[in-house]
């Protein structure tokens, strides 16, 4: 026999599957939590419900309406218990396939037993309150919520001030021209010297 069946069998193994079933049962109500805006959660559950409101039921028998805009979400009853029972028969039905390949008939059905039927009772407790209380709430979480409402009558309102402009700059006096290059004066002339005159006498 492999150490996986022997912990299987074990009481710590047993004790385990055990706890899981019972936190999950122990946690198995009818009634949803509706998540409000303006005031504590609700634990209430939803007997019908429109586009604008849900209403439930309290624990008196009245119905109370929720109306929209006060409900922030809704955690409907039943999902955690779907979801635990379908992690527990995933993991007995591969416990239970690895063992049957080892031809341990015996083991993978100890295995099947163990995680299966606590995990097939968690998956169709949960799903026997969870449509319930989807299907009651199907008209609010459907619907699109509604348009911001339009403002009263006989109220005006300015328009908004239009987008002022900057003015233009003003233009700017042209600068000083550039000074004109100063060309350097000639050299003077020197002055004519006596005129030599060839076979003077």
């Amino acid at each position: 026999m492999t150490a996986p069946i022997r912990w299987y069998k074990s009481r710590v193994g047993r004790r385990l599957v055990a706890a899981i079933a019972l936190i999950c049962f122990s946690g198995c109500a009818s009634t949803a939590t509706i998540a409000r805006t303006d005031a504590l959660d609700n634990e209430a559950e939803i007997e019908h419900s429109d586009a604008d409101a849900l209403y439930l039921i309290a624990r008196n028998g009245q119905l109370h309406r929720i109306p929209r805009q006060s409900v922030r979400g809704i955690d409907h009853p039943g999902n955690v218990e779907v979801l635990v029972g379908a992690i527990l028969l995933g993991l007995g039905a591969f416990t239970a396939s690895e063992e049957w390949k080892k031809n341990d008939h015996d083991d993978a059905a100890l295995v099947t037993a163990v995680y299966g039927i606590p995990g097939l009772t968690l998956l169709l407790t949960g799903l026997f309150r969870y449509i319930p209380s989807r299907k009651a709430a199907w008209a609010f979480q459907s619907a699109d919520a509604p348009p911001a409402p339009p403002p009263p009558p006989g109220v005006w309102y300015p328009p908004p001030p239009p987008m002022l402009q900057q003015p233009p700059a003003p233009p700017q006096p042209p600068g000083p021209s550039a000074p004109l290059p100063v060309e350097p004066a000639a050299p003077p002339a020197e002055p004519p010297g006596p005129e030599v005159m060839p076979d003077a006498t």
